[in-house]
């Protein structure tokens, strides 16, 4: 419906607008960057172009339709690979760095209420509400991966890091109820370790 094809040109237009801005500054304004932009740009255009035509020459017919099906099918499968590269860059650093999981927590929520409205209310077929189902899952997946990460993060760095009052450096007991014999030497390292993880993912991001 109107209310469908108004949602899909808002996140169109959203989506070009974050891609432009990222191919404008550093550090993906290099040539090749722009080039692969531009590239994605043309074939959203294609995209729009071929159904509209396809709808106007036959409207509702099987051809139209199958052809739904087939954008369908290649939009859920993109929504999955767009979030990949986030997805493995956070597993290599083990930290969130710069991405905001609050951010990612406001999308899949609003990503749920719009599949829930266009599966349950509206009676949508699935190539208009897959898509959107696979990038909101894809999003709570990173968003799970991120606060794994920084939990376990500040969880090493409270066992290092002196706190108020007079606790001490480690938390021997902390320590010692793993049994694994770690000395603060090795907590520190570990701590270290994290921290240059860390520095990494903010210079990736």
């Amino acid at each position: 419906g109107l209310l469908d094809l108004i949602q899909v040109v808002v996140l169109s237009a959203t989506t070009i607008v974050v891609l432009l801005l990222a191919v404008l500054y550093p550090p993906h304004d290099e040539r090749w960057h722009r080039l692969a932009a531009a590239a994605t740009l043309v074939a959203n255009a294609g995209f729009w172009f071929a159904p509209a035509y396809a709808s106007a020459v036959e409207p509702c017919g099987a051809a139209p339709l199958q052809f739904a099906r087939i954008c369908g099918a290649a939009a859920a499968g993109c929504a999955i690979m767009q979030y990949v590269p986030q997805l493995w860059t956070t597993i290599a650093h083990r930290s969130s760095g710069s991405l905001s999981v609050a951010f990612y927590g406001l999308q899949a929520t609003g990503g749920l209420l719009l599949a829930a409205e266009q599966i349950f209310f509206a009676k949508d077929p699935w190539p208009v509400w897959l898509p959107f189902l696979c990038s909101t899952a894809m999003q709570i997946v990173v968003a799970l991966v991120c606060v794994w990460f920084d939990t376990l993060q500040r969880r090493v760095a409270r066992e290092v890091v002196p706190g108020p009052g007079s606790r001490p450096l480690l938390n021997t007991e902390t320590l010692s109820s793993r049994g694994g014999g770690e000395t603060t030497d090795q907590a520190q390292a570990q701590l270290e370790r994290w921290s240059h993880r860390s520095t990494r993912t903010q210079s990736a991001h």
